[in-house]
């Protein structure tokens, strides 16, 4: 009787351990591991599961030892590699910068090829060439070279005719005349005319009669003090001129300012989704779990309310992510403003687009120096504000010409042709006449308070370069002290998220087990989230801090900057829509046409 009751205990017992034992690997098998065993390279690191060495060792212990090794020794990115952020933990591949994979990454249909993806060159190039402000932008250039234009109509030919008739009255007479002025490019004008007087002219107006055939006339007028270098029509030719000049920094500080606003957005977006995919794969392991303790629950190895616990957990993470999901909404809407279609329509970028981000390079020290220099060589603002400069020039020399006295040489001839009017004959022979003009104010006071004020506002500008000379210069500095802070913020948030999840691995661990409880390991889990996040933000951080940097720098195509101790800043110039290396440099005597020609308008 009681071996009968000892057999069925033991049977009984083994029993529940053999249901416990199914329960624990069910649950294994229905985990983001597994997802990961069937895609290597998207695993999820809140459920990895970590393999120990002959030693006793884990592999997250050997993979520690080795980046500290690897550290010690002085390691460098290379410039080939493809490194990309990743939840998982680091292995000694380039994933620790792998985008975090989505959920149902077995499949192929939301993991594209690289081609496929949308990168930040396809971004800026939609700027270039799509984009509404930088189309605006560069119109400018159409609007300055109208006003060229109309500068030069100061120079056009002026044709003048006139008919002047007195058929009533003691003194009958009727004249008629046309003539042509045409202004010389280096001050002065030349004119003709033809001109027919008829009728019987008062005494004192014979000089209007003229013989049958009429009379021709051409003269010359030169300046020989005010207006010999230069004059109100030429300056305005200059000016307008200048303008032109000026819409090539205007235009260029508009695409400056644009595309670092679109790299901004791309990478927010490309933030965005990874926190996405980090509330997926964390509420993938709640989700996971929960299957795993409702067979607990009912074999009575867990109690009712660790059940009721996940759920609440699963519920808080499931908010967190519809908020993710928001938050990648809203980044695609904004990126739509600069990622258009070749016909100008905002493009909503689809989720399966995005890409890795790339591996962050250690900033170089030695670049600060040249990227300064290499910012004030190249900013449109000091551009701008030296063609200010050369525009106050074009007006000093006008207050000086003004200052001058108004002398001008006349010379003017005169032939009469036809039948004589006169039995005198006075209007057959050839007539030359020479005058000397002179007209000058004797104070001069408008032209002396113009000078004045011309200086000082030259005075001015010159303040204000130099002044925009040291802003250039903190901006680059802040800007680079903040992509190298971000850099070193990268790799320490990297590792911190190793640690969150062995930490988080080894507290499940405990709990299958039986030594620790679901509270744990949610928090352990909640902070491996936590730190993917931070790791993500730490990467999102940095590429801000190249976007602010190339616009520091005076970038106006997006090239990226890459950090080499070995070689110096590349100085030869650089132009295109796509990705380029190293830093850019626009020489001062490039013409707008170059800007011009990185534009296509949309028809």
């Amino acid at each position: 009787m009681w071996h009968r009751l000892r057999l069925l205990i033991l049977l009984t017992s083994t029993l529940a351990m053999g249901c416990q034992t199914l329960a624990s690997r069910s649950l294994v098998s229905r985990s983001p591991a597994s997802i990961a065993t069937r895609a290597p390279q998207a695993r999820s690191p809140l459920l990895a599961p970590k393999k120990a060495d002959q030693s006793g060792n884990s592999s997250d212990e050997q993979q520690y030892a080795s980046k500290s090794a690897v550290k010690q020794a002085g390691w460098r990115p290379t410039a080939t590699s493809q490194p990309a952020v990743t939840l998982a933990a680091h292995s000694q591949t380039d994933d620790a910068f792998a985008l975090p994979a989505p959920i149902d990454s077995a499949s192929d249909s939301r993991r594209t090829s690289a081609a496929s993806h949308v990168q930040l060159a396809d971004v800026i190039s939609s700027v270039l060439t799509t984009y509404p402000m930088v189309q605006a932008a560069a119109l400018q250039f159409e609007i300055a070279q109208g006003q060229i234009v109309s500068a030069e109509g100061a120079f056009d030919t002026k044709l003048k005719g006139s008919s002047e008739n007195g058929p009533l009255g003691f003194y009958e007479t009727y004249r008629q005349s046309v003539g042509a002025i045409q202004p010389l490019a280096y001050g002065g004008e030349i004119f003709g005319g033809y001109r027919v007087g008829r009728g019987v002219f008062q005494p004192w107006y014979q000089e209007r009669q003229t013989n049958a055939g009429g009379e021709f006339k051409a003269g010359l007028s030169v300046p020989l003090s005010r207006n010999v270098s230069i004059d109100d029509r030429r300056a305005g030719v200059q000016k307008a001129g200048l303008d032109l000049s000026a819409a090539d920094p205007q235009f260029r500080g508009e695409v400056i300012l644009t595309v670092r606003a679109a790299s901004e957005a791309y990478w927010q977006w490309v933030a965005a989704v990874a926190q996405q995919r980090i509330a997926e794969q964390v509420l993938a392991l709640a989700t996971t779990r929960n299957d795993g303790l409702e067979e607990e629950v009912r074999t009575g190895a867990k109690a009712l309310p660790d059940l009721k616990d996940n759920r609440r957990s699963i519920l808080s993470r499931e908010a967190k992510l519809i908020d993710t999901q928001r938050k990648v909404a809203q980044s695609a809407a904004k990126l739509s403003i600069y990622l258009r279609t070749p016909d100008g329509e905002p493009r909503i970028a689809a989720i399966e687009e995005v890409p890795d981000f790339p591996k962050p390079d250690p900033p170089d020290e030695a670049w600060k120096t040249s990227l300064a220099q290499h910012a004030i060589q190249s900013r449109p603002e000091l551009r701008d504000l030296d063609l200010a400069v050369d525009r106050i020039d074009v007006e000093l020399a006008e207050a000086g010409n003004d200052l001058l006295p108004n002398v001008n040489a006349v010379f003017v001839g005169s032939q009469d042709i036809g039948e004589p009017t006169s039995s005198k004959r006075n209007k057959s022979p050839f007539e030359l006449e020479a005058a000397l003009l002179v007209d000058v104010p004797l104070q001069r006071r408008k032209a002396k308070g113009k000078l004045t004020s011309l200086e000082a506002k030259r005075s001015q500008l010159a303040q204000k370069r130099r002044l925009s000379e040291d802003k250039i210069r903190t901006d680059i500095s802040v800007a680079f002290e903040a992509v190298r802070a971000a850099y070193e913020r990268v790799q320490r948030t990297a590792e911190a998220r190793d640690l969150s999840d062995y930490m988080a691995e080894v507290e499940r661990e405990k709990f299958k087990a039986g030594e620790s409880d679901l509270l744990k390991v949610a928090l352990r889990e909640e902070k491996a989230a936590e730190s993917a996040a931070k790791a993500i933000e730490s990467l999102l951080e940095y590429q801000l801090g190249l976007a602010h940097l190339r616009a520091a720098s005076g970038i106006d195509n997006g090239s990226t900057i890459e950090w080499s101790p070995s070689t110096q800043p590349d100085r030869q110039s650089s132009r295109g829509n796509g990705v380029q290396t190293n830093v850019i440099r626009r020489s001062d005597d490039e013409s707008f046409s170059v800007s011009l020609s990185r534009i296509k308008r949309h028809q």
